[in-house]
């Protein structure tokens, strides 16, 4: 039920990586808005990507292109969530009008009360990175299956481990050797990196009102972060010696 949507956000990724960011089709950049649109609305929680595709377009487009590119990127977006749009006229309908929809809207979201405080920030972000370790090492349908317990293990952690050091290193890569990773490698490290990032920090917000299975959608990253920082590395390494046979006589 929530990682379906993943299947759009992802389509959404391929169409802005690879080639010149010049090069950007009108049609690709709606297309794509289109498919993040979908997966918001195939679940809500994968709105939680959206800042971070709306910064790797303002960081990978030329400074003349990038209303452009927002414009036709934005556009797609709306249109891929038209679904919610028709789902509330046909709750208006059903209820009797926009007055009686906007009530119900508002008791809903009331009762639910999805930015209630019952963390600090700092405990909020704690309990966040809590859940994504419980969703990235199968913890959390553990936990569920046999009412909180979860196996432990040295895989377990060593997993969860290995993630924030492809985080941490793709992070080094990116900052310290950017100008030697060719364009794709560049743009999907990028990615890769914002990607879990932007949801980590709104889904965080939410406090207690999440639970491991809203970071499932972390899981496909998992395998994207580790192949980006895989492939990041070994182009630093290959232009590196590359460079070094070059200048020795």
């Amino acid at each position: 039920i929530i990682l379906d949507g993943m299947a759009w956000v992802l389509c959404a990724v391929m169409l802005l990586i690879g080639g010149q960011p010049q090069a950007r089709s009108r049609a690709s950049l709606i297309a794509s808005g289109l498919f993040a649109g979908l997966g918001v609305y195939a679940y809500f929680v994968h709105a939680f990507f959206l800042p971070a595709l709306v910064i790797f377009l303002l960081l990978n487009t030329e400074g003349t292109q990038r209303s452009r590119a927002l414009v036709w990127w934005g556009a797609g977006l709306a249109l891929g969530s038209l679904p919610y749009v028709v789902g509330f006229v046909a709750m208006g309908v059903s209820l009797g009008g926009v007055g009686p929809l906007v009530e119900n809207l508002r008791s809903t979201t009331a009762a639910i009360a999805p930015f209630s405080k019952t963390l600090s920030l700092s405990d909020a972000y704690v309990n966040a990175l809590e859940l994504a370790r419980l969703a990235i090492t199968n913890g959390g349908n553990e936990s569920m299956i046999f009412h909180g317990l979860a196996t432990p293990g040295v895989w377990i952690d060593v997993k969860f481990k290995l993630v924030l050091a492809a985080f941490a290193g793709l992070a080094v890569v990116l900052l310290a050797f950017l100008r030697e990773l060719g364009v794709a490698r560049r743009q999907l490290g990028l990615l890769a990196w914002l990607l879990p990032l932007s949801y980590f920090m709104l889904a965080g917000l939410l406090g207690k009102r999440l639970w491991a299975h809203h970071f499932s959608v972390m899981l496909p990253l998992v395998y994207v972060l580790w192949s980006a920082t895989a492939a990041a590395g070994f182009e630093v390494i290959r232009h590196r010696v590359g460079r070094f046979r070059g200048q020795t006589p």
